[in-house]
């Protein structure tokens, strides 16, 4: 019993890996047809954020990294940098527009082609 039990176990794990093997594979095929991003606008948009970011002042910056790539609540931006926190909320809002600003002026740059 405890024989035919192993080979039952055994045969059941073969036929479970070859068909996920072979979902793996028909997956692969149908995503052989998409198109692939060379990621070159991805590294563009990053750029340029940097950019604008350097652009603002460093009180700014400060609020909007800690925040924005950080993470931090309001509350603890505010006692990191020492301020209170409508002072944080103030130049987050300010440094928002400002960079909503400067990326929107770089997109007007672009000349549009037909």
């Amino acid at each position: 019993m405890r024989a035919w039990l192993f080979t039952l176990m055994h045969n059941l794990f073969v036929n479970q890996a070859k068909a996920a093997r072979s979902r793996t594979l028909c997956e692969i095929d149908a995503r052989a047809d998409l198109p692939v991003s060379g990621r070159q606008l991805e590294t563009l948009g990053v750029r340029d954020s940097h950019d604008a970011l350097r652009q603002l002042p460093t009180k700014q910056q400060e609020v909007i990294l800690l925040i924005g790539l950080e993470q931090f609540g309001y509350a603890e931006a505010a006692n990191i940098l020492g301020v209170p926190v409508g002072t944080v909320m103030s130049r987050l809002s300010r440094g928002r527009e400002k960079l909503h600003q400067l990326l929107e002026s770089d997109v007007a740059k672009l000349k549009i082609v037909k």
